[in-house]
């Protein structure tokens, strides 16, 4: 009895066994490399990129990540986000709920960082091993006072920094720098900080990338006043 057009079926499992996307060379091996966006031993499984059910004739299809994955689960086409606090499938959100905000469509996500406080970050488990960047942002509050940012990365990482003023487009400060240890000092003389009618006047964006989990990271922008020595001695005399 044959099978209708288009159709095949093993009635016994062959020595050989390439499901259709390659052929045997010598009875028992696949040639290699194997089509239809195929790849191992027998042809059975997806390339990095792609998903599906190879088996036995299945396809692969490319892995649709909104530019923020390069492969995605073999079996579900979920998207293994690169960038910490994406979410959804495809990437096409940000978790919201855990403090990440932004638009993936027009750029990525960030987590905002209050002023005054010192965030960890631990990216150590399982799910986190696919991460290389997360992205923090701040708005420094008080007009008369300095922002220092601080930041500690356990592991080798670069760092990027840029500012966006009110109404303007997002310009580079700091570029490419290892964020092991690093501090800066952003000065109220050169920056215009605080609210005005409403309107946030200027907003730091930090992006830590090209790093491999398990790490953990220390940052935070604070705007402490400088201590009045003056004003010290006579509250405390």
């Amino acid at each position: 009895m044959e099978c209708p057009v288009h159709r095949w079926h093993f009635t016994h499992c062959p020595s050989c066994q390439c499901n259709g996307h390659s052929t045997c060379i010598d009875g028992y091996t696949c040639r290699q490399p194997c089509g239809n966006l195929t790849t191992g031993p027998h042809c059975d499984k997806c390339r990095t990129g792609y998903w599906g059910n190879p088996v036995n004739g299945g396809t692969c299809q490319r892995c649709e990540c909104n530019g923020q994955a390069t492969h995605c689960n073999s079996e579900t086409g979920k998207c293994y986000c690169s960038t910490k606090g994406l979410a959804g499938d495809h990437c096409e959100k940000c978790d919201a709920t855990n403090h990440y905000h932004g638009d993936p469509s027009k750029g990525s996500c960030y987590y905002d960082l209050t002023i005054d406080y010192q965030f960890t970050f631990n990216l150590s488990k399982k799910d986190d091993r696919h991460f290389t960047q997360i992205n923090f942002r701040n708005s420094p509050m008080k007009s008369d006072v300095d922002a220092d940012f601080t930041i500690i990365c356990s592991v080798p990482a670069k760092m990027n920094i840029t500012i966006r003023t009110a109404g303007g487009p997002e310009k580079p400060l700091i570029t490419g720098v290892n964020c092991s240890t690093f501090r800066h000092r952003f000065s109220k003389t050169e920056h215009l900080f605080g609210v005005e009618d409403n309107v946030t006047l200027t907003t730091f964006y930090v992006y830590v990338y090209e790093f491999q989990p398990p790490l953990w990271i220390q940052i935070a922008f604070s705007q402490y006043p400088k201590l009045n020595l003056q004003q010290f001695f006579i509250t405390f005399s």
